[in-house]
């Protein structure tokens, strides 16, 4: 069961993006110089959904750099007063979603307040991304289904191995996007089930072969088979 920890959190967490979704955001950086020793990482935390509400299974985790420099951005909401706080956790798969894998750093909480802005100008967001790869794809996750789109290299990235992606998204195709996933997700839903379906015929078809075949050899027992004269009777 433990296997399937990190699926439900990954779930949860895309539940709670989407709830949010709507919400103006400032990227604020993070930074810690931490050494948490090999095989374990270093999150952040805090008292704003944004920052998982201090469920270390919902901390975002940082990015390692030389002499054990963790640092990272997180999109919070304009205008909150925030709590925080780095934690360690291990990085195994199996304990990803265990809320007793948890090291607090020593201390008080740490304090900041996010800049208010105003609303965008414009509908729709512009998505830049830094990989070690040199396309992505997007997956948009909401109720009603899911949609991909591919992001363009627009440049180099923070390092050599690095490329700065990008994907503009606009109201019009948000909203073509939810019609695609909601026709994409009933057509993968049909298929799960008859997938499911025949394969529940094949094993049961299987299954009674089986039992029929074992179930005649205890009532009858094996077939004997004689010489023809031995079948003859006497006088």
């Amino acid at each position: 069961m433990k296997r399937f920890f990190p699926y439900i959190c990954v779930l949860a967490w895309f539940i709670k993006s989407n709830v949010l979704a709507d919400i103006d955001r400032v990227d604020m950086p993070f930074s810690i110089t931490w050494d948490v020793g090999f095989g374990s990482n270093v999150y952040v935390v805090g008292n704003h959904p944004d920052l998982g509400e201090w469920d270390p299974t919902l901390a975002h985790k940082l990015r390692w750099t030389s002499g054990n420099v963790w640092t990272g951005q997180v999109g919070i909401a304009s205008g909150a007063a925030i709590e925080f706080k780095y934690i360690a956790r291990d990085g195994g798969a199996d304990s990803h979603c265990d809320p007793d894998n948890v090291v607090w750093e020593p201390g008080d909480n740490r304090l900041f307040s996010t800049p208010t802005r105003p609303p965008p100008p414009a509908s729709g967001k512009t998505i830049y991304y830094y990989s070690g790869w040199t396309s992505a794809v997007l997956v948009v996750i909401s109720p009603t289904g899911h949609a991909s789109r591919v992001m363009n290299p627009v440049g180099p990235g923070r390092s050599s191995d690095e490329t700065l992606l990008k994907l503009k998204v606009s109201e019009r195709k948000v909203k073509c996007w939810n019609f695609i996933s909601r026709v994409g997700w009933t057509m993968s839903c049909i298929k799960t089930l008859l997938l499911t379906l025949i394969s529940m015929i094949i094993i049961s078809h299987v299954w009674m072969l089986f039992f029929c075949k074992t179930a005649s050899f205890i009532l009858i027992g094996p077939r004997l088979r004689f010489p023809r004269h031995a079948l003859k009777t006497a006088g």
